[in-house]
């Protein structure tokens, strides 16, 4: 084990954590091997120690099977610890007996047992002659026990698509086929219940709540997230009293369609795998038609209401602002910002006259401000799909997948299942350098748009969010391999990764910010923070946005020059609630945090320059400094540009050992016949 230097594939500790590096880079490898051990290195090259880890077969390398193991303080792999994976539950079926099964079950046998006693008091009554009943309320009680109310199978998995869609997913039918059955691709949660009509039943689903009407037996909800888990309770009260009963189901995994009356072609891009093993978020941006008719009249949002749970804060308008003269109003509500811009569609995003427009799109979308966001055209299809395109591209959703979102306008407007309209798009930015559609299209916008990098790697953080393990790492596309692996969404009724972690609520998310900004050194922006705090499952980046406003607005942190910075008053609060957080989270955070202390420190320390020669030639110079002033210069002559480049890049990233290195060669002892100097 080195401590000083990496080469390819050693393991080096740093700060008292132990990493694998490869190539001198940090990497995310799963199980490796290093002279003769077998270690897991996760999240940018960290080795798991001290506990254990599920090894799944794409991180086990052919290094050891599929399973769960024990990592030692050093980190090394015990493979006497092998225990075999839990076989996955079925999706319609689950095995063995849960927890509410098990409370059902104890349920059923106090119901019995109740009976049974009312049966022994009836048969003692009749052979005594007595008439003496039980009091009402123990009737009453009796009755809730007996379940006034049939509610759907726990745990049961549904559908949110049509038959016809859900054929093309699990692979017996095409597109075209199902669009040719012209039904809507859309299908509703239907909750199914039988209840007295004399008794009152309220459902609580997803924030949202319904009264059961006791003459109908099925409610159907639209507008549910795929590919998940939900929950509910359904409180229930007569004249014998109430009760609360606790169900639960699984929605297929599919597009998400979108129910909002009078408007056509609405679904959410979320809910895509991408090549590097992220996943695109449901709920952060809808597209869609027009909602106010300017153009065709009866594409009309017919009630804004409908549209409050997805809790709109922007209407991005991709139709000239021509359509409208005068002062515009969103259909979505007064709060909520409108902007027309004149997008282009397909080939007119390589005309010039069109760059300023898609400069401002993305740099709209790259402000976290403005999500949730509905996005629309007129139909929804041409400009929105062509700037949806765009978005997934530099996503990193895979080219068929991208193709699959566009073509699903096809159940609005036939015209579109084919997906002809997006050669001319796709031709064009073939000849854009990069190994993938989406590298390409990522040079397109960066090297002709003048799309700034920053704002591409803002909305990749805005949108991704891990998926897998948990280690994949949102942000710079640079630090997930460029999309080079490939991984197709998957569908099928399979469900989504389920969320397992700590964070339970919003008093969870400010315990976790305030500990971390206790920690870091600088001031942080709210992105930076999210990453930051990105150690649990259950933590999303929009509880980050919703939680920093009110800590500033409490006191326990404060806007500055940066970002933000902790008060007083949050140092004070973290000193008596950081014990509050679980402690696999706070080790992580704590990691993350001093990764990013000594990344900022270096970067403070760290100056370079390139100066370019007359003759072609070029000199790196490379300094590294300390608090007290410079440690090291070095001036290094090179034979090009690029070769300078590569070494003061190289030298930011390991100016500390550089010096060590150096410092221990010029102290170390040599030949002694070195230490005579020279001969006269």
């Amino acid at each position: 084990m080195k401590t000083n230097e990496a080469h390819k594939g050693e393991i080096v500790e740093e700060d008292g954590y132990l990493y694998y590096y490869q190539d001198g880079v940090p990497t995310h490898a799963g199980v490796v091997q290093v002279d003769g051990k077998l270690y897991y290195a996760g999240r940018e090259g960290e080795l798991v120690c001290g506990h254990h880890k599920a090894v799944h077969t794409d991180r086990a390398n052919g290094l050891v099977k599929r399973g769960t193991y024990e990592f030692d303080e050093d980190g090394v792999l015990i493979e006497a610890s092998y225990q075999k994976p839990v076989r996955a539950r079925s999706k319609r079926r689950k095995k063995g007996i849960s927890k509410r099964a098990w409370k059902v079950l104890c349920a059923a046998l106090a119901i019995l047992v109740v009976l049974g006693i009312g049966l022994a008091l009836h048969l003692t009554q009749d052979r005594t002659g007595t008439s003496a009943q039980a009091p009402e309320s123990a009737a009453a009680q009796t009755t809730g026990d007996a379940g006034p109310i049939e509610l759907p199978p726990v745990g049961e998995t549904v559908w949110l698509v049509s038959p016809s869609l859900q054929a093309v997913y699990d692979g017996t039918a095409t597109l075209q086929g199902a669009v040719s059955h012209s039904d809507s691709p859309i299908e509703p949660y239907r909750f199914r219940y039988s209840m007295a009509a004399e008794d009152r039943a309220v459902l609580t689903l997803a924030g949202q709540s319904w009264e059961l009407d006791p003459q109908a037996s099925v409610l159907e909800i639209y507008n549910l997230e795929t590919g998940r888990h939900y929950d509910y309770t359904v409180t229930v009260s007569g004249d014998w009293g109430s009760r609360t009963l606790d169900g639960s189901f699984e929605v297929a995994e599919s597009n998400r369609f979108v129910r909002l009356d009078g408007v056509v072609n609405t679904r959410d891009v979320g809910g895509y795998e991408t090549l590097n093993g992220m996943r695109v978020r449901q709920g952060v941006l809808i597209r869609g038609g027009e909602l106010d008719g300017l153009v065709e009249p009866s594409y009309f949002l017919e009630d804004p209401a409908q549209a409050e749970s997805f809790h709109f804060r922007y209407d991005c308008d991709l139709r000239s602002g021509s359509v409208f003269t005068g002062v515009y109003a969103s259909r979505l509500g007064e709060d909520v910002t409108h902007k027309f811009f004149t997008a282009p569609q397909y080939g007119q995003v390589f005309q010039a006259e069109y760059f300023a427009a898609l400069r401002d799109l993305f740099a709209e979308l790259a402000d976290a401000n403005h999500y949730p966001m509905y996005l629309h055209c007129t139909y929804g299809a041409d400009r929105t799909g062509t700037l949806v395109f765009l978005l997934q591209g530099i996503l990193g959703v895979p080219e068929e997948q991208m193709r699959f979102e566009y073509c699903l306008s096809g159940f609005t407007f036939p015209q579109y299942v084919s997906g002809e309209n997006l050669n001319v798009l796709i031709n064009g930015v073939s000849a854009y350098p990069g190994d993938t559609l989406n590298e390409k299209i990522e040079a397109f916008l960066t090297q002709t748009v003048g799309v700034p990098a920053e704002q591409l790697d803002s909305i990749r953080a805005i949108f991704l969010e891990g998926c897998g393990d948990g280690t994949a790492k949102c942000g710079n596309h640079k630090d997930t391999g460029t999309f080079r692996a490939c991984a197709r969404l998957k569908k099928g009724g399979t469900k989504m990764d389920e969320h397992h972690g700590f964070i339970n609520d919003m008093l969870d998310v400010k315990i976790l910010i305030l500990y971390v900004m206790n920690r870091v050194i600088y001031p942080v922006d709210e992105h930076k923070l999210y990453e930051l705090c990105l150690q649990d499952d259950k933590l999303s980046y929009f509880d980050v946005m919703q939680a920093v406003p009110q800590l500033v607005e409490s006191g326990h942190l404060a806007p500055c020059k940066g970002g933000y910075q902790i008060t007083d008053k949050g140092r004070q609060n973290t000193a008596i609630t950081k014990d509050s957080l679980a402690y696999p989270v706070m080790q992580r955070a704590s990691r993350a945090v001093d990764r990013f202390n000594r990344e900022v420190r270096r970067d403070s320390f760290v100056r370079t320059e390139i100066l370019e020669q007359p003759n072609g030639d070029a000199l790196a110079v490379m300094h590294y400094n300390d608090e007290m002033g410079p440690l090291i210069t070095i001036e290094y002559s090179c034979t090009s540009p690029r070769q300078a480049a590569f070494l003061t890049n190289a030298f930011h990233t390991r100016a500390d050992r550089i010096y060590q290195t150096v410092t221990e060669l010029l102290t170390a002892k040599g030949d002694p016949a070195d230490e005579a100097g020279p001969e006269e």
